[in-house]
């Protein structure tokens, strides 16, 4: 992904959080309300974002019993390369 993707800045202010924060879980509303900047906070940008991350084994996400999905940095991610 480069800077001219409209998904980059979420992308890097979900990483920054995580790489602060790396047992932090929320939905994705969660996400948009108190992670993120207002300039990164459409949550159909975030989403896309968080699924280019999902695809790539950065974050996993869980359906609660709820029924709202959570999203986590991975355990590969948050445990660093090997």
């Amino acid at each position: 992904m480069d800077a001219t993707d409209a998904r980059y800045p979420a992308v890097q202010e979900l990483t920054a959080y995580w790489l602060q924060h790396p047992h932090a879980s929320d939905t994705l509303e969660g996400i948009c309300r108190w992670w993120l900047s207002t300039a990164s906070t459409s949550p159909p940008l975030v989403e896309q974002a968080l699924a280019w991350l999902i695809e790539r084994g950065v974050v996993v996400s869980q359906r609660a019993a709820d029924g709202r999905v959570r999203y986590r940095l991975s355990d590969e991610a948050r445990s660093g390369p090997s």
